[in-house]
């Protein structure tokens, strides 16, 4: 499957565009991108490993406030790029590769030090839904989109910082369902995002 990421990036905006009028009513909206760091190390049936590096994250959060709470749903697109290993070769063979994902979080927050100041400090954690759109084939491998499931759910814990219009997150997520349809593979991930908030 081949993945036309650009028109995915162009889809996310134009729905952050078109929830730009509506915002005074459903709460403030939070447009930010970043980087995203894989923490996957693991030798899958024994064919090959699969190493996570890094990547890019970028997407919205509307953000639903209550006094010092807040309730939090987002749309992300993240591409982690992945390192495959052949174990089996005599001379260890390595391939690039990549998987590409749109996330649905849905987190519930808390500002630590109040809301109305300068600088803000909250933290949040939840859900964040994955869908993934595709992967970098590797024919060598036989590794491609159908290993995946296509739908997972991942635990997520993160701390953040407003500063007046600036926002910076910190996030750690923790897959609670497998990547692979036949392993047990459970994804992990770093995210920090820098963006705005109003």
């Amino acid at each position: 499957m081949k993945l036309h990421a650009r028109s995915i990036v162009f889809l996310i905006f134009g729905l952050f565009a078109f929830s730009l009028p509506l915002r005074a009513q459903f709460g403030r909206v939070a447009p930010k991108a970043g980087i995203a760091f894989s923490h996957l190390d693991n030798i899958v049936d024994g064919d090959f490993s699969i190493k996570g590096k890094s990547g890019f994250i970028i997407g919205a959060d509307w953000r639903i406030e209550k006094n010092r709470f807040f309730f939090q749903p987002g749309l992300h697109l993240q591409h982690i790029n992945t390192r495959l290993t052949d174990p089996i070769s005599s001379v260890p063979q390595e391939f690039e590769s990549r998987i590409t994902s749109v996330k649905l979080p849905v987190t519930a927050g808390w500002y630590v030090n109040g809301r109305r100041r300068l600088w803000v400090l909250h933290t949040r954690a939840g859900l964040s839904p994955e869908l993934i759109l595709g992967t970098k084939a590797v024919d060598e491998l036989d590794y491609h989109k159908d290993l995946f499931n296509t739908f997972q759910v991942n635990g997520v814990l993160g701390l953040g910082v407003d500063i007046a219009i600036f926002t910076i997150d910190l996030s750690h997520e923790v897959g609670i369902t497998s990547l692979l349809k036949d392993d047990n593979l459970y994804n992990r991930v770093t995210v920090l995002t820098f963006g705005l908030i109003f």
